[in-house]
């Protein structure tokens, strides 16, 4: 019995002393400054790929569960839908000079390991007159691979639509 009760009073003290121990540090529920920094030089490694039409280093940056909205509305899914969607792309601006710049205005992370980004972008070399915008928003989720890499998880993208121009002043006056 005495055994017992010795037994029973050297388990409460090592509950007591776990009980005590400092907690092991929590994982970040934040990116850190170095993510950030990744994410917003992936962008610029986006736009590098797309001006050299480099349609498998494109497909590398999507998650394998992607999902995007193009401008018009076209619904993107995984990668095969990706690839598919940059080589009508590339071979669309084949030949002319474009260059694509992106611009990233914010980076919010929902996790250590997820983010909500969203910036500008902006086409130059079109030749005069070329139809097709030259600039726009876009916004996705990042999330962060096993490998540590940025990766991206869903997209929109949409192209900028100036207002119409307001009626001239002797339309005004007909009224």
């Amino acid at each position: 019995m005495k055994d017992r009760v010795l037994s029973v009073a050297a388990a409460l003290c090592v509950l007591a002393l776990a009980a005590c121990a400092p907690a092991p540090p929590a994982a970040p529920s934040t990116g850190t400054p170095a993510d950030e920094a990744a994410i917003r030089s992936f962008n610029t490694a986006y736009a590098d790929a797309w001006n050299k039409a480099d349609v498998p280093a494109l497909v590398s940056f999507v998650t394998d569960d992607y999902d995007g909205v193009t401008p018009d509305g076209k619904v993107i899914k995984g990668k095969a839908a990706v690839e598919a969607m940059e080589k009508e792309s590339a071979a669309g601006r084949a030949g002319i000079p474009l260059k694509l710049a992106i611009e990233t205005s914010y980076v919010r992370f929902t996790s250590a390991t997820a983010a909500a980004t969203g910036g500008t972008w902006t086409v130059s070399g079109a030749p005069p007159g070329a139809p097709g915008p030259t600039k726009g928003a876009w916004s996705s989720t990042m999330v962060k691979a096993a490998d540590g890499s940025w990766k991206v998880a869903t997209a929109l993208v949409a192209d900028y639509m100036p207002p119409p121009a307001a009626p001239a002043a002797a339309e005004k006056g007909k009224k």
